[in-house]
């Protein structure tokens, strides 16, 4: 006769990205926001291309209550949005 031996239940849980809100400033300027996800984080410093424009990342902050982070990046002078 075969003995099954019942396993607790598991919890699993899923680690996923947080969506991120952007702003993309030009100099002092905001020139466009957004949303986006990503499978990485982002880093202070770190180069990055959003919306095909070249950027910095200067800062990363928590939304309150929410699982989106603000993210603000620095668009270089010599890369302006067109309008």
């Amino acid at each position: 006769m075969a003995r099954y031996t019942r396993m607790p239940n598991r919890v699993i849980t899923i680690i996923s990205m947080p969506d991120y809100r952007y702003e993309l400033r030009l100099a002092d300027e905001v020139v466009a926001t957004g949303h986006l996800t990503r499978d990485e984080p982002f880093d202070v410093g770190e180069h990055v291309v959003v919306n095909g424009h070249v950027g910095i990342v200067r800062s990363i902050e928590p939304r309150l209550g929410e699982r989106e982070l603000d993210v603000v990046v620095q668009l270089r002078a010599e890369d302006p949005l067109e309008t």
